[in-house]
């Protein structure tokens, strides 16, 4: 039979095995937790760091007013992100308005491909015969079984594309 002390000892060491477990299961519950926002987290301590010296200089220009400082850093840091993202949406939306009007209009056209793409490789039909057909693009709209090229009819249908 174990002595007093024995009892004590295994009673402290079970219980202090059990609070280690616990604090471990929590730790692991917490990066669980915390894990989809730990990216953006890291993200924002990298751009700290990248913008201290810039805000370092703007606080010496404002005479230390940091509040001052971060605000002309924040407005500036939004104007870099926001100004490019209001100019390629416009452009976008104007292309795609010009795009559709055309295709309503049916004055779409397709340019020429330049010389060069001739000579790229392709599988099955040489690509300059392919470029040879001139097809409106409406064509485009054909079920797919219409405009399929049979592979161990090749040569017939590289006559048909002529």
């Amino acid at each position: 039979m174990p002595s007093a002390e024995d009892q004590a000892f295994m009673g402290r060491a079970l219980e202090s095995s059990l609070r280690i477990g616990l604090v471990l299961f929590l730790v692991v519950w917490c990066f669980q937790i915390a894990g989809p926002f730990l990216q953006p987290i890291v993200w924002g301590i990298i751009l700290a760091i990248a913008t201290q010296p810039i805000y370092a200089a703007l606080c010496r220009a404002t005479g230390g007013r940091n509040s001052l400082a971060a605000a002309i850093l924040v407005v500036g840091a939004l104007l870099v992100l926001i100004v490019p993202s209001v100019l390629l949406t416009t452009s976008l939306v104007e292309s795609a308005t010009q795009l559709a009007e055309k295709v309503e209009a049916g004055t779409l056209e397709v340019p020429s491909p330049p010389d060069g793409v001739a000579e790229w490789p392709m599988s099955a039909v040489p690509l300059a015969l392919r470029l040879s057909v001139r097809r409106p693009y409406t064509s485009l709209l054909m079920p797919a079984s219409t405009m399929s090229v049979p592979s161990r009819n090749l040569p017939s249908s590289v006559e048909a594309l002529r």
